[in-house]
């Protein structure tokens, strides 16, 4: 009875012992077999890809591109600007000559004389009215310069034609930039000559003819000549009286 006790025993233990190494031996196998997923199929097996050691470093390379497509674009984009810049050139030529013209006459120094920009009209023959009284409490900040009608308006510096238009004072006016950044103003005028912004004007270059516009109806025909600095507008009077310097002098 014994002996049968000890033996089923003995058998039971090697049942367990068997169904454990039976469950540890297919869990190391399960292991080692690639997952399956029902929907993607079965997952690859790394053992048979082994990565090389380049891509274990530093990743998936990047995709190069064909040498010829880098070149071609190096190439296509100077091209192309190249082209619209030729093509554009007649229309950017005068604008750019214009701009390193406008630079280097901003640079000069501003003239310490200056000729009479009335044809016909000697310096002795004008009259000071800077700061006479005005309308409306007003100051006059420039000089009249009296001649007939129609007489024509000279520029009195080299410039650049900033504006030609009308304002209510002045009526038909022009705008001239000179040398040192002045701004010179031509007023009342009857009519404007063959000029509009933008122009290059020389010394002399006639910029329109005396009249009577804006406030000077019902007053004898004059040019009403302004000088404006970067603090505000300067008296013309003692430029117009001393001899022209040369770089005022006209054509």
């Amino acid at each position: 009875m014994v002996r049968q006790c000890a033996s089923a025993k003995l058998h039971s233990d090697a049942r367990a012992t068997w169904r454990h190494a039976e469950f540890v031996s297919r869990a190391a196998v399960e292991a080692d077999m690639p997952q399956f997923d029902p929907h993607r199929g079965a997952a690859p097996d790394p053992s048979t890809s082994p990565a090389s050691p380049a891509s274990e470093r530093y990743g998936d390379a990047p995709r190069r591109r064909p040498l010829f497509a880098g070149v071609f674009g190096r190439l296509v984009g100077p091209a192309v600007a190249a082209a619209i810049l030729w093509a554009a050139w007649p229309w950017l030529q005068p604008k750019l000559e214009r701009a390193i013209y406008a630079a280097r006459l901003a640079a000069r120094p501003a003239p310490t004389a200056l000729p009479v920009p009335v044809q016909g009209v000697a310096a002795r023959a004008l009259r000071d009215t800077w700061h006479g009284a005005r309308s409306g409490g007003r100051k006059h900040e420039g000089i009249d310069v009296f001649a007939p009608r129609g007489r024509p308006v000279l520029s009195a510096t080299e410039g650049i034609v900033s504006r030609v238009g009308t304002n209510s004072l002045g009526g038909k006016v022009v705008w001239v930039m000179g040398p040192g950044r002045q701004m010179h103003y031509y007023a009342h005028l009857d009519g404007y000559a063959a000029i509009r912004a933008g122009d290059i004007v020389a010394p002399g270059t006639v910029l329109g003819y005396v009249g009577t516009t804006g406030n000077a109806r019902g007053t004898p025909p004059h040019l009403h000549y302004g000088i404006y600095a970067a603090g505000g507008a300067i008296n013309p009077y003692p430029l117009l009286k001393l001899p022209p310097t040369a770089g005022a002098q006209r054509r």
